[in-house]
Order: C-alpha cells, then structure tokens, then sequence
C-alpha cells in the first residue's frame, strides 16, 4: 500500500479508473411520418427521454449502453 497518499484518495483513484458515466437526455422534436404502424399525423410535436451510460476506462469509452423510453414515443405516435 502507498502511504505517501490517504486511503480515500485511492480508492477515489481506484473509482476513476473504471468509472461508469450516466447521461440522462430529452429529444424533442416534430414528427414527420414514415414510421410504420405510426397513427398520429406529420407535424405533431413529440418527446422521449432516456439515459446513456458510458463505462470509462484507462481514459477511453470501453462500453455504451442505451436505455430510451420507446413506450412513451409509441405512445404518442399512436403506434400501439
């Protein structure tokens, strides 16, 4: 164990190294058709949130996973 440092700045370090990075997001923007099965007309204004996750190591982004609220966009595409 290195004493030149404190044990919490370590295991801080420890973290950063592989560190996982949520980002939770808000797309907003206008319908303009085409997606199949999709009820609600062109132009209609539509919102979906999510989070991406992004897993940090050694400096680099070494995974990327994806979690978006498809049921609300369906939902407002009338496309259920």
């Amino acid at each position: 164990m290195d004493r030149s440092q404190p044990a919490g700045v370590q295991a801080v370090e420890a973290l950063l190294a592989c560190l996982a990075v949520p980002h939770h997001w808000t797309a907003a923007g206008t319908y303009a058709g085409g997606f199949p099965g999709a009820k609600t007309q062109p132009g209609t204004d539509v919102t979906f949130t999510g989070t991406d996750t992004l897993r940090i190591k050694n400096g680099k982004f070494v995974e990327y996973w994806l979690n978006s609220d498809t049921l609300q966009l369906l939902t407002q595409l009338h496309a259920l």
